[in-house]
């Protein structure tokens, strides 16, 4: 039972609203829905009513079973419900007084309005009208647009439905010589419904049929193409400019149409920033709406820098010319250089690079030849010639220049000289000593070198110097008395003499002969005088036992005594002297 109770409270309003309003005159409204992706909302104007008489309007929908109403905002006889769904099916419900009701079913994608639309331009050429259309909404994306065109001297207005944003009115349609003025309005369709857009505003186009290759105006346009930006330049030759109204430079965005008026200079017309692989159509307005239109290519009229001589020179019985030139598109163009001497016709070459070679045949001896070079861009690019650069000049002397010229065999000498001087420095300085050494050796000197081998051999292996031997004493040499033999040696006595007597004789001729080459032979070996002591140390060594049994022999000793004491001194002296 409560729930029975419930559900008739809440049904009763909807049963008491249509009941109420069934015997009741509808009220003149006009609702229409404003639908983005940020919000829906409804509008709802009451025509013709007092809007004293209603006390409030309410907006309702279901959620399932309960019912959710939401009061409109009232301004005069507008009121707005905000924040609604674009695909909920709403009721609307009018509260007048004396408990009046008047009801109304509500779809928003039905009533859509929608943004007008826009004349964003329209222009005459190819002998047709073009209309380009701006419009723009978040839900309905292609509603039916209705373009309405009419002359200033035609009195009917022409109504075309389109469906695209580009309309093309044939030029059988339009009158010659005339201005046309257009509008547009659109309307919802297919999923979306609602009503026709106001008008939008009225834009014009002028109409004339005469080609311009029929009334040609001599007009003379270049680009001026860098990596920053390019331009169109036209000139107006022969032309009366008070007569042109104006000049626009117009090119294809896809369906719409770019057009930007000139920079007017006297007879001269500037575009800034251009694309320079875009075309273009110029249109030049006369006063009594004639029009000048032609279509550019800004690659195929490019004018470029005008080149220079940089060099003109002759050598190796040529002339050799350098141009300079520079552009950031056309890199390689075509250059025409221009030659004459004082005494010769003026001759042309076209060539393709920077450096030009004459050979010397084709010039004269002893002249002086005048060059000037100018460039036409060609290929991709296309153009007309540049002006012509500054004259030089070179002088012919087929004498001189193979008389002056150094071979070419000098220039690598006087090149590799420096390299073989700095190498041989690096060797000297790298091997002076091992060098040094070869050149000059080290000779001894022959007097130094005798003395210091004789000190070797007079020291060896003890040193004899005076300085050990003075603590050493040193006795006198105590010579025996002869001693008389007695008769009773007998025979062993004459044996003895005679060996004393041969000792004697021999020493005696080996004494005075050793002191004489000691004296005679100064220069003699230090191995010589060695041996001969030697021998003589034996030979007294030999005698002693002789001499202690033999009384006879002691003059024997006392002489040899004498003998080695006259070889020292010779010795030290021989060394003194040394």
């Amino acid at each position: 039972m409560a729930t029975l109770f419930w559900m008739l409270l809440i049904l009763y309003p909807f049963v008491a609203h249509s009941q109420s309003g069934d015997d009741e005159a509808p009220i003149d409204t006009d609702c229409w829905s404003l639908m983005t992706l940020q919000q829906s909302s409804l509008v709802c104007v009451l025509n013709e009513f007092d809007t004293t008489m209603c006390e409030k309007v309410t907006l309702c929908h279901f959620e399932g079973p309960v019912s959710i109403c939401s009061n409109a905002t009232m301004e005069s006889n507008r009121f707005t419900f905000l924040s609604l769904s674009p695909v909920t099916q709403y009721e609307l419900y009018i509260h007048i007084k004396d408990e009046k009701l008047q009801t109304q079913k509500l779809n928003l994608t039905k009533m859509v309005k929608i943004t007008t639309p826009e004349i964003e331009n329209a222009t005459y050429k190819h002998d047709e009208a073009v209309i380009h259309i701006k419009y723009m909404h978040d839900y309905v994306k292609k509603p039916d647009f209705q373009v309405e065109f009419w002359g200033d001297r035609s009195k009917v207005k022409e109504k075309v439905t389109v469906k695209s944003q580009q309309m093309r009115i044939g030029g059988d349609k339009l009158k010659d010589s005339e201005i046309y003025n257009v509008r547009v309005r659109a309307k919802p369709v297919d999923y979306f419904d609602g009503s026709w857009t106001k008008w939008s505003r009225v834009k014009n186009f002028s109409v004339n049929h005469i080609p311009a290759k029929e009334a040609p105006i001599d007009t003379d346009c270049w680009s001026l193409m860098t990596l920053q930006q390019s331009s169109l330049v036209c000139v107006l030759n022969e032309f009366d400019t008070t007569m042109c109204e104006k000049v626009t430079l117009c090119h294809f965005e896809g369906p719409v149409s770019i057009c930007s008026n000139a920079t007017m200079e006297s007879n001269r017309f500037t575009f800034l920033s251009l694309s320079p692989v875009t075309q273009y159509e110029l249109y030049i307005h006369i006063k009594d709406e004639k029009l000048q239109t032609q279509k550019l290519n800004l690659a195929k009229m490019v004018k470029i820098t005008t080149p220079e001589i940089e060099n003109a020179t002759y050598k190796h019985d040529e002339a050799v010319i350098h141009i300079k030139y520079i552009h950031d598109y056309v890199k390689t163009p075509d250059f025409q250089v221009e030659f004459w001497g004082d005494r010769s016709k003026v001759k042309e070459v076209t060539v393709k690079y920077k450096e030009m070679r004459i050979g010397g045949d084709k010039l004269k001896d002893s002249e002086i030849y005048n060059v000037r070079v100018r460039a036409r861009p060609v290929d991709y690019f296309d153009g007309s010639w540049t002006k012509w650069s500054r004259i030089k000049n070179f002088s012919v002397n087929h004498i001189t220049a193979k008389a002056v010229e150094a071979p070419p065999v000098l220039y690598i000498l006087l090149c590799m000289t420096p390299i073989v001087l700095v190498a041989i420095g690096f060797l000297i300085l790298q091997w002076k000593k091992e060098i040094q050494t070869c050149l000059f050796p080290d000779v001894p000197d022959p007097k130094a070198t005798l003395a210091q081998i004789h000190r070797q051999k007079e020291h060896l292996p003890v040193s004899f110097s005076p300085e050990m031997f003075k603590d050493i004493n040193i006795y006198p040499v105590v010579y025996t008395e002869e001693k008389q033999f007695t008769p009773e040696f007998g025979d062993n006595q004459g044996d003895t003499t005679e060996s004393c007597d041969d000792g004697v004789a021999a020493l005696i001729g080996s004494c005075p002969t050793s002191m004489s080459e000691k004296q005679n032979e100064d220069c003699q070996s230090l191995e010589s005088e060695t041996s001969q002591i030697e021998t003589k140390l034996l030979d007294e060594s030999a005698s002693d036992e002789d001499v202690r049994d033999n009384p006879g022999c002691q003059s024997v000793e006392a002489f040899q005594r004498h003998s080695k004491d006259e070889t020292y001194v010779t010795m030290s002296s021989l060394f003194k002297t040394q």
